[in-house]
């Protein structure tokens, strides 16, 4: 009696085995074309809405943000920091459109941003702001993430201009 290697049951489950590292390998080559990108984020436009505003006056800061595609960048994570002048109040922060999703990295309900959202802030003008259009430096900073790979936080300066005009004159005061 010859043996045959087709009617084993090692032989199938091996068969099966080398069938299914071979369409799990083929989903992964499939995820791993995704590109690394050193800064998925980019500023599209920053503006203050008012473009002008008083000493002791609020604004709101508008970015257009732009992800590079299948990333998403965790709204949590996005964090301003003024740097000229250090002393404005920033607040509220806002992105918009958001989507939630089953996050593969922290195992949990996360929200996040992809390819073209705006943030938003209310921003606190200081009382001893010089008057004249000003050049505003801040740190952005996110999280951006593929279904591959999440990369650590990145911070990017972004400058606006603000015209600092006399108390009272077309502003709203905080």
């Amino acid at each position: 009696r010859l043996f045959n290697p087709l009617f084993s049951p090692l032989f199938n489950q091996l068969l099966l085995l080398c069938l299914f590292t071979a369409s799990a390998f083929a989903a992964l080559a499939d995820d791993e074309q995704i590109p690394i990108v050193e800064n998925p984020l980019t500023v599209l436009e920053a503006k203050f809405v008012p473009y002008k505003a008083g000493p002791g006056a609020t604004t709101e800061l508008q970015l257009k943000l732009s992800l590079v595609e299948k990333y998403k960048a965790y709204t949590d994570m996005f964090k301003l920091r003024a740097i000229v002048p250090e002393n404005l109040k920033i607040d509220n922060l806002r992105l918009s459109p958001t989507f939630k999703f089953e996050d593969s990295f922290s195992k949990r309900v996360r929200e996040a941003v992809q390819s073209e959202s705006t943030l938003r802030a209310v921003v606190e003008i200081p009382r001893q702001m010089k008057i004249g259009e000003q050049e505003i430096t801040l740190n952005l900073t996110y999280q951006a993430c593929t279904k591959t790979h999440c990369m650590f936080p990145k911070t990017i300066p972004v400058v606006v201009k603000l015209n600092v005009n006399e108390p009272g004159a077309d502003s709203v005061s905080a």
